[in-house]
C-alpha cells in the first residue's frame, strides 16, 4: 500500500477544496481501483474530508414519521405509473428556489419533458417544502424515504468489502466496506423496481451527491441515463465521475472537455453542447454609464465577516456605485450584511442576466458564484475575490477569471478589469463559452431523443 492517509471526523475545521481534493486523490491511490458501488458515495466521502464531519440525524422519530408518510405517497405514484405504462424516470430536486413548484434549474428541461409524463424521483432539500406544496407535483417518488423504509426488509447483496482493495488504514477500510454494503443493497433494490416498472430511460439533473445508486442500477439494467447541467461543475464534483451517464447535456465546450478529463469513458459523441439555457439571444449590456456600477454577489457559503475588509476598501473608492445581490432563495433576504453600506443599492430580481441589463452593470464581484462566469457572455467582466472558500479559485489560476487576493489589491484589480476592451472581454468569454453561447433548443431535443 502507498501511504497511510486518514481523516479525522472529529475535526470540525473546514478544509479548503483544493487540499481536500488532494487528500481524496491520495486516499484513492492508496487503496487502488474500487468497484463502482464505492463511487456511488464518493461525493459524500469528499465532503466528509473537506468539512471534517459526516451528517448527523437530528430527530429520529420525526424523520421516521416523515419517511413513512412520503413512502406511502411514493408507492401510490409507482403503482399509478405502472398502470399508466410510464417507462421514463426523471430525477429532480425538491427545493424552493423560484416561483414555480419545480426546481427552476430544471425548468429548461421540463419545458420539453413534462413532469406529468414521467415518474419523478425527488431528492428532498427540506421536508417543509414538500408539505407546503403538497399535491402539486406529478407522480412524486421520494426515493430516499422509500429506501429508508424498504431497506429494513430488503436483503439485497450483502458485502463485507472484500471485493474492494484494502486501504492501509483499518478504520478507513471499515468505512469503505460499510459504504459498499449500503450502496450494493440500495442499487439492487432500484434494479428490481426499475425492472418491474419496465423503465427505459432515466433523465437526471446532474446532482453528484444523491444519484449514485440510481445510476448504478440503471447501468446494470441497461437503462439509458441522460444527465443535464444545472450549474457549473468542476473537478471537486468527484461524484460525477462514476458511474458515468450515457448522455450528458452541457452548456459550453469547457464542461465537455472537463468531463472527458474526469472520466476517459466520456467521448464527444456522448456529450451535447447546448449553449446557455437562459440566453436565447446575445444582448450585450451597455456599460457606458458613469459612474462605474458594481454588482456584489452575496453567498451563503462564506462568512460575511471574512469579506469585510474588501467591503471597507470598496467603500473608500470614488466614482463607483455598488448594488448588492443576495443569493436567490437564501435566508439573506434584502439586507446587506455589513455596516457602512448605506449608499449601496439592492437587487431583488430573480433573474441574474436580466439584472445585468436592468442595472447596466459594469463589473461583477464575488467569491465563487456561477454568475461570475455567466456575466461574460453579456459583455460584463467579473472579478473573483479570494476567500477561505476556494471552490472556484481554480478559474483564476487557470486564466479564465481575473482574481483579487487581498483588499490592498482591490482598487488596482477593479481598474484593470473595468478597462478591458470589448474585444478582450469577448476573447475571455469565448474561452469559457465558445463562439456560440446562446441557447440551442434543437441540441436539447437531440439529447432528449437520442
Amino acid at each position: 500500500m502507498r501511504g497511510n492517509y486518514s481523516i479525522n471526523l472529529a475535526d470540525k475545521v473546514h478544509t479548503s477544496f483544493s487540499r481536500a481534493y488532494e487528500t481524496f486523490r491520495n486516499i484513492m491511490a492508496s487503496g487502488g481501483p474500487q468497484p463502482n458501488a464505492f463511487y456511488c458515495r464518493a461525493q459524500g466521502f469528499f465532503d466528509e474530508i473537506r468539512t471534517g464531519a459526516s451528517e448527523s440525524r437530528s430527530n429520529f422519530l420525526k424523520e421516521w414519521a416523515v419517511a413513512s408518510l412520503l413512502t406511502l405517497v411514493s408507492v401510490a405514484s409507482i403503482l399509478r405509473a405502472k398502470a399508466m405504462g410510464i417507462r421514463v424516470v426523471h430525477y429532480l430536486i425538491d427545493i424552493d428556489n423560484g416561483e414555480e413548484v419545480y426546481d427552476k434549474r430544471s425548468g429548461y428541461v421540463l419545458e420539453e419533458l413534462p413532469p406529468g409524463e414521467t415518474l419523478n424521483f425527488f431528492h428532498v432539500n427540506r421536508p417543509r417544502n414538500v408539505f407546503a406544496t403538497w399535491g402539486q407535483r406529478a407522480h412524486p417518488v421520494y426515493f430516499e424515504s422509500l429506501w429508508r423504509v424498504a431497506g429494513l426488509f430488503w436483503p439485497g447483496q450483502k458485502s463485507d468489502g472484500s471485493e474492494a482493495v484494502k486501504f492501509n488504514n483499518d478504520r478507513l477500510g471499515t468505512r469503505v466496506a460499510r459504504r459498499l454494503t449500503e450502496s450494493e443493497r440500495q442499487a439492487s433494490f432500484w434494479q428490481w423496481l426499475f425492472n418491474w416498472l419496465g423503465v427505459e430511460r432515466f433523465y437526471c439533473i446532474d446532482d453528484p451527491r444523491h444519484t449514485g445508486e440510481l445510476r448504478l442500477a440503471c447501468q446494470r439494467e441497461g437503462i439509458l441515463t441522460l444527465a443535464y447541467m444545472h450549474a457549473r461543475f468542476n473537478k471537486y464534483h468527484v461524484g460525477l465521475c462514476r458511474p458515468r451517464f450515457d448522455r450528458y447535456l452541457v452548456w459550453a465546450p469547457m464542461w465537455r472537455d472537463l468531463l472527458k478529463r474526469m472520466n476517459t469513458e466520456y467521448e464527444d459523441s456522448t456529450i451535447i453542447v447546448s449553449g446557455h439555457p437562459r440566453l436565447s439571444c446575445l444582448q450585450r449590456v451597455d456599460r457606458s454609464i458613469q459612474p462605474v456600477r458594481i454588482l456584489w454577489l452575496g453567498e451563503t457559503n462564506v462568512d460575511a465577516n471574512e469579506l469585510a475588509s474588501y467591503v471597507s476598501a470598496l467603500n473608500q473608492l470614488k466614482g463607483i456605485e455598488v448594488i448588492y445581490r443576495a443569493k436567490w432563495g437564501s435566508s439573506q433576504g434584502d439586507e446587506i450584511p455589513w455596516v457602512g453600506c448605506d449608499k449601496w443599492g439592492l437587487d431583488l430580481s430573480p433573474d441574474f442576466i436580466q439584472s445585468l441589463h436592468n442595472n447596466r452593470i459594469s463589473l461583477v464581484l464575488g467569491t465563487h458564484s456561477t454568475a461570475l462566469i455567466e456575466s461574460w457572455v453579456c459583455g460584463v467582466p467579473s472579478l473573483m475575490l479570494s476567500s477561505s472558500n476556494d471552490y472556484a479559485w481554480h478559474l483564476t489560476e487557470e486564466g479564465f477569471i481575473p482574481g483579487c487576493s487581498s483588499e490592498e489589491d482591490l482598487p488596482k484589480a477593479i481598474k484593470q478589469v473595468n478597462t478591458l476592451s470589448d474585444a478582450e472581454i469577448q476573447t475571455i468569454s469565448e474561452k469559457m463559452w465558445g463562439r456560440n453561447p446562446t441557447w440551442e433548443k434543437t441540441a436539447m431535443r437531440e439529447w432528449l431523443n437520442q
